[in-house]
């Protein structure tokens, strides 16, 4: 994440491979990325707050009403519930 005023990095994903995909939520950012993981960091302290390893590399996801869907690169798609409080 960069700061485009100063130019400065500000933050740099946990992931291995290219992050993909990413979702800015109040207090929440989500990244997915093609070494298979999701991952929900905390804007007070940007750590990690939880994380999921999928079977595929994530092309991109949807997150809304409870719902979070996946899409994977090798043309996989899930719709899972999760709780509005991660």
């Amino acid at each position: 994440m960069w700061d485009v005023r100063s130019s400065k990095l500000l933050f740099s994903a946990q992931n291995q491979k290219t992050v993909t995909a990413c979702r800015l939520l109040p207090n929440r950012l989500l990244t997915a990325s093609l070494d298979q993981h999701m991952k929900v960091y905390s804007l007070e302290d940007l750590s990690v707050t939880h994380q999921w390893k999928m079977a595929y590399p994530i092309m991109d996801f949807c997150i809304g009403d409870g719902l979070l869907a996946i899409g994977g690169s090798d043309g996989s798609f899930e719709i899972r519930k999760y709780n509005k409080n991660v």
